[in-house]
């Protein structure tokens, strides 16, 4: 799964800003999303973290950033422009794995 390569790299990679972020932030894959999209709601909306989640288009996967933004959240998709807002992480359909960055 592509999260499973980032996380591979999150975690391996010797590279300065790898390491910075290692000792910064804790990532913890979910293989699943779905049944866990409360608890990181939850987490994103009281924690400083960044969640990356994928799900299914067509044959293939996409995956995206989210962060807790007020009531809401906003994403980060690298197919479009900006960022887009969403109230709630089920907007998001097919739901895939995901991995939640957690500052330490």
């Amino acid at each position: 799964m592509g999260n499973e390569v980032i996380l591979d790299l999150h975690s391996n990679a010797v590279e300065k800003c790898f390491v910075d972020a290692r000792r910064a932030f804790e990532p913890r894959l979910h293989r699943e999303s779905a049944p866990e999209l409360r608890d990181l709601e939850q987490t994103l909306r009281t924690r400083e973290a960044l969640l990356t989640i994928s799900y299914r288009v067509m044959d293939d996967a996409h995956s995206v950033a989210v962060v807790a933004d007020g009531p809401g959240f906003l994403v980060r998709d690298t197919a479009l422009a900006g960022f887009y807002r969403i109230e709630h992480l089920k907007e998001f359909h097919d739901l895939l794995d995901c991995v939640l960055y957690v500052r330490k």
